[in-house]
């Protein structure tokens, strides 16, 4: 029975990240429970959750990692770890969140300009902590991939030097505005 609903604590978990994310938007208390409710219960999630899957995992700690970007959180002393363990938890989930990274890197680089982090020496520090943090939680699976099969994304293959089991292809209907249709 408790395999049956090892989903619903992540789904508990991202309806906190949304609650969060939707205050720091400034949406009054109100507004942002309804919200996370509304994408908590949404049917992609639901049915995420009842499925023994990956994805409802990639999306919580991927929107926790966002969260943690906000001006209050980032600014504080366990802020760079915070952004760093959902990134590295996200990136240890599933090979293919690798394809979040470059929006959580546009968010980042979105935060530069914020005060919360005064000097370029602090700055410095709180993005080696947090690539430091993602790389000790993602790293081992990707260098053990690397080790074993030559290639950090083991299953997919990616060109001729670094071999796979799945091989990517374009689909035909991607290359015409007609073929999206």
């Amino acid at each position: 029975t408790l395999a049956s609903f090892v989903q619903i604590p992540v789904l508990v978990g991202l309806w906190f990240v949304v609650v969060r994310l939707t205050r720091q938007a400034g949406l009054d208390v109100l507004a942002a429970v309804l919200t996370a409710t509304a994408a908590a219960t949404a049917q992609p999630f639901i049915r995420a959750s009842v499925l023994s899957k990956d994805d409802l995992f990639v999306a919580m700690f991927f929107a926790a990692a966002l969260s943690g970007l906000s001006p209050r959180l980032r600014g504080d002393r366990l802020g760079p770890w915070r952004v760093g363990a959902a990134a590295g938890l996200m990136l240890a989930t599933k090979y293919t969140a690798l394809l979040a990274l470059p929006i959580l890197a546009v968010a980042c680089l979105g935060r530069q300009n914020d005060h919360t982090l005064k000097s370029s020496r602090k700055h410095f520090f709180w993005w080696v902590i947090a690539i430091g943090c993602a790389l000790v939680l993602a790293g081992p699976w990707y260098l053990r991939n690397w080790i074993d099969f030559h290639n950090p994304i083991f299953p997919v293959s990616f060109g001729h030097w670094m071999p796979g089991i799945f091989s990517t292809e374009v689909s035909p209907r991607l290359r015409s505005w007609s073929g999206l249709a």
